[in-house]
């Protein structure tokens, strides 16, 4: 027969499961679970938009280059909040259901945050081109008296341009490149002809007084003239460098030089007759070198 232990004491029992939850107890815990997720879904709703379009450094407020690096932080930053809010709930229920709704939260947050980066992307890009052609026209003033380097640098803002113009289009429009490779040129064009008029006002003065009593449109010596405008000269001299960057300057029948310099200024003192100056003949106080 085999051997038998005879305890000392009673036979421990197995504990015995609780009693069932009242139904309408179970029912009020459930709420609670739902609600107090519902309650995290909305504190994640308001930090992302606090994230995105509140806050002073805000995401949708970065433009340009700042986007594109501001991106991968508030992704990051939203990523850390979901993971907060997880973390500080009370059981698996909760988390599992705020979990499915965070995520679905991320995937538009992210959707959002990669279109903006995206378009901001192409406002970069058309501000560095931007930005390249108004370099070269003030390079061109610079160097205004390098004819070959002003022509290189007039190709090079067409390029720029042409650059611009492409920028986020799936079918380039040769037309509209055309058209915003001559502004480009124009634009260096002018800016070094105007630059070489004001530095070349003193030295030729005299000469383009002489050269304009040939024109039929002379008025009499002993007309009375008021000082000139310098709203109309600057408006003469702006029109005319557009004339002369589209190669478009008019040349008087009675002249038979080739100097574009020289035309640029005819052009400028019939502009001013026409805007009724009638200091067109006459140097204006910088042009000898007078200007107070």
């Amino acid at each position: 027969m085999g051997n038998f232990i005879i305890p000392d004491g009673p036979v421990p029992q197995p504990v015995p499961p609780p009693p069932p939850l009242n139904p309408r107890v179970a029912r009020e815990e459930k709420i609670a679970d739902d609600t107090r997720v519902e309650s995290e879904l909305n504190r994640f709703i308001a930090s992302k938009q606090d994230a995105l379009f509140n806050n002073p450094d805000a995401f949708f407020r970065t433009q340009g280059k700042e986007a594109i690096h501001a991106a991968p932080v508030a992704t990051k930053d939203l990523e850390q909040i979901r993971d907060d809010l997880l973390d500080s709930l009370a059981n698996d229920y909760q988390r599992k259901r705020l979990g499915a709704a965070l995520d679905a939260q991320m995937t538009v947050a992210r959707d959002d945050i990669a279109r903006h980066v995206a378009e901001q992307s192409l406002v970069w890009q058309r501000q560095v081109a931007l930005d390249r052609i108004d370099l070269l026209a003030k390079e061109a003033a610079f160097r205004h008296t390098d004819d070959g380097l002003i022509d290189v640098l007039g190709t090079a803002a067409a390029s720029a341009a042409r650059a611009h113009a492409c920028v986020g289009v799936d079918s380039p429009n040769p037309q509209i490149e055309d058209r915003a490779a001559t502004l480009a040129r124009s634009r260096v064009l002018s800016a070094a002809m105007q630059a070489r008029l004001a530095a070349a006002n003193v030295d030729t003065a005299g000469q383009l007084v002489d050269q304009t009593r040939a024109d039929p449109a002379a008025v009499p010596h002993d007309v009375q003239v008021a000082g000139r405008p310098e709203n109309a000269y600057a408006e003469c001299t702006a029109e005319c460098s557009q004339k002369y960057a589209m190669g478009e300057l008019p040349r008087p029948k009675w002249f038979t030089g080739s100097d574009p310099f020289t035309l640029m200024r005819l052009c400028i003192r019939a502009c001013l007759a026409e805007k009724g100056d009638l200091n067109y003949l006459l140097p204006s106080s910088k042009e000898n070198g007078n200007e107070t």
